[in-house]
């Protein structure tokens, strides 16, 4: 049963937004009870809220934050819905769900490379075991890396060109029934069909 999109945005504030607040939550205190200026405290709570929400790096590379969205899947006649942060970016691609402790079930991160290339992922600095969905440029499942290791450097390639990488939990495709072949529809390859 896929979760309402209510039900994923629940999901999506405990896993990522919530550890974050209570990180920022934390740092605050600590600097209320250092002996220095206002000025500089304020100074180091500006920038700890913008290292723990991952703003900081995406405003220093002049990016916007990653935007959240849907994405489909259609494997074996079901379709499965995920709500998905889009990397699009040279520097949300390079840090990706890097450092990440939680991701819940039907969310997940999509690599948008913009032009078909091979493709070459790696787990460096990954604390959770992901499913890596290789898609080619008209929305087809090229490849499925299943169940990668976290932090290994072990390079991970697409089987041919590709447009993007999806991942999600390890073993979440393999529950599902997603395999090569099957159609992923998502507003990126909507040029395609």
């Amino acid at each position: 049963m896929i979760p309402a999109s209510s039900e994923l945005s629940i999901t999506l504030f405990r896993s990522v937004f919530l550890p974050r607040a209570l990180a920022i939550f934390r740092v605050l205190r600590i600097f209320r009870a250092l002996p220095i200026t206002r000025t500089v405290q304020a100074t180091f709570v500006v920038v700890g809220i913008l290292f723990f929400t991952g703003a900081g790096s995406n405003v220093l590379a002049g990016a916007t934050t990653p935007s959240a969205g849907t994405l489909i899947i259609e494997a074996e006649g079901v379709r499965h819905s995920f709500l998905i942060e889009l990397a699009a970016t040279p520097s949300t691609r390079s840090s990706g769900l890097m450092y990440r402790r939680q991701l819940a079930e039907h969310t997940g991160m999509l690599f948008d490379f913009v032009k078909t290339q091979q493709v070459t992922m790696w787990m460096k600095n990954t604390y959770l075991p992901l499913d890596m969905i290789f898609i080619d440029e008209t929305g087809r499942i090229a490849n499925i890396e299943q169940r990668t290791i976290p932090h290994s450097l072990k390079h991970i390639r697409s089987q041919g060109s590709v447009r993007a990488v999806l991942e999600i939990n390890g073993g979440l495709a393999a529950s599902l029934g997603i395999k090569p072949g099957d159609k992923v529809l998502h507003k990126i390859f909507a040029a395609a069909d």
